[in-house]
């Protein structure tokens, strides 16, 4: 019996070794109050949301504006707990308050206007500020500042103002700073929302980069849905509730659903939909413009 007992604590370890984040069941409600502080509004946020991640993932959740995705990010990061249910991360309850700068420690976010974030007149010293105050040693330090420069591909910004950098550079330096913590997990809350496309590009080849080469686990919180075909999971959200989840090939398949949720499929997705309405037999599973070219050709010999 107690050997048992060993082998399925054993197992519940390796499966909680796994997991980066478990959300279950959770519910959130932000409460509007007048100045006697009566309630005069209950917005449900989130509405029995269940959320798995595995270490090393690549999570996109896109959803339209109020379907609850940037409060499901806060709700990771500890920034808030649920009203109803858990979030686990590390296997570390988000409620229980000892757990708080672990878990801050294990998932870094980036937010959505990168100015807000810059805390230093120096690129470096603003990729320094966050592990300094853990108490990094200063050789240390030295060492992981310029470990994230160079990841993120701005080392040779580090001695520049941070006010001289395009919006793209300014969210790679929050990426770097983020790094410097040695995070397990990113989280980037509309982390493009504000840049141009050249600035989107840079930055999620650098969060792509991280993923693939350091096996940081990201979650990407997004609306533009291109950004999300590279995703392991995609969490589509609608109203506080995840409406549909899958691989990317899964998910967009299924556009009406994602219509009705006021998004819009990638465009080689888009096109390829229209040019099966007009009788070419094309894969179902195409998410970018490459593959779309390739179906096209091969779709086009075989008719000819």
């Amino acid at each position: 019996m107690e050997h048992e007992v060993r082998n399925v604590t054993a197992t519940y370890n390796v499966w909680w070794y796994n997991i980066m984040i478990k959300a279950l069941n959770i519910t959130f409600e932000y409460i509007r109050r007048d100045e006697n502080e009566n309630v005069i509004e209950i917005i449900t946020a989130l509405d029995g949301v269940d959320l798995n991640v595995k270490k090393g993932q690549f999570i996109s959740v896109v959803g339209h504006n109020g379907s609850g995705k940037s409060t499901l990010a806060k709700h990771i990061n500890a920034l808030l707990v649920p009203g109803e249910g858990t979030v686990h991360v590390k296997g570390m309850d988000t409620k229980d308050e000892s757990n708080i700068l672990d878990i801050r420690q294990s998932v870094g976010m980036i937010f959505q206007n990168p100015d807000n974030q810059i805390v230093a007149g120096v690129v470096e010293e603003d990729v320094a500020f966050g592990p300094e105050n853990m108490g990094v040693p200063s050789k240390e330090l030295r060492k992981r500042v310029d470990e994230s420069l160079k990841t993120v591909g701005m080392y040779e910004y580090k001695d520049s103002s941070p006010d001289r950098l395009s919006g793209g550079q300014k969210q790679l330096v929050a990426i770097a700073g983020v790094l410097a913590m040695k995070p397990e997990c990113i989280i980037l809350d509309e982390a493009t929302a504000m840049l141009d496309p050249g600035g989107r590009k840079d930055v999620l080849e650098a969060v792509k980069k991280l993923n693939r080469e350091e096996n940081i686990t990201v979650i990407l919180i997004t609306h533009h849905m291109e950004e999300t075909i590279d995703s392991d999971i995609i969490f589509v959200m609608k109203n506080g509730r995840i409406v549909l989840s899958g691989t990317p090939a899964e998910v967009y398949k299924k556009s009406d659903i994602i219509r009705e949720c006021g998004l819009e499929v990638p465009q080689a997705v888009h096109i390829a939909e229209g040019l099966r309405k007009r009788g070419l037999r094309l894969p179902e599973d195409i998410l970018t413009m490459d593959e779309l070219s390739e179906a096209v050709r091969t779709a086009y010999n075989k008719q000819t």
